[in-house]
């Protein structure tokens, strides 16, 4: 993560929040990605002004998405910074998940988890501190299959790491 993607995607989180207007524009958000990306010869061209830029996804976006998004878009062309907008929106989209008391909680695991596994999993984790356990309902997995593990597993979120695989215990035994 560029600390520029990290920036924007906080400043847009912070705006949204203001008009209150999170779900929407994270929902709008990786549609207007596809669009920039379809026409990427255009949108990434040096060649042409940012202002004619602005102007064309004012044009083709108006009504269609939430102000903030056209006003977010057009700072971006100004800056010339639109080529950050995918990353911007991975990070808006992490951020605005939890924002609306969603967790995603990244796991590394060698095999894909059953519903019971991945219910269990819920439990142990927030025991171990990796989230309040009050908030484990909102609770989702961003699974990694990663066959080195052998067994076990590894779980990320909020900057924390619970490392709970059969590799890692392994080593430690050497």
């Amino acid at each position: 993560m560029t600390p520029i993607a990290a920036g924007y995607a906080q400043a847009l989180l912070y705006a949204s929040r203001q008009r209150g207007s999170v779900k929407k524009v994270a929902e709008e958000l990786p549609a207007v990605v596809g669009l920039i990306t379809d026409h990427s010869v255009y949108f990434m061209n040096p060649r042409v002004a940012g202002r004619e830029k602005a102007a064309l996804m004012r044009d083709v976006l108006n009504g269609r998405v939430d102000g903030l998004v056209i006003e977010f878009l057009k700072l971006l062309t100004q800056r010339r910074h639109l080529k950050h907008l995918p990353e911007i929106t991975r990070q808006f989209d992490k951020l605005a998940t939890e924002e609306l008391g969603k967790i995603i909680v990244r796991l590394r695991i060698p095999y894909k988890p059953g519903k019971d596994m991945l219910d269990k999993l819920k439990d142990h984790l927030a025991a171990r501190g990796l989230y309040p356990a009050q908030r484990k309902s909102g609770v989702s997995f961003d699974i990694l299959l990663d066959k080195s593990l052998i067994g076990g597993f590894i779980a990320e979120y909020g900057g924390r790491l619970l490392d709970a695989s059969v590799k890692t215990r392994l080593s430690r035994i050497r």
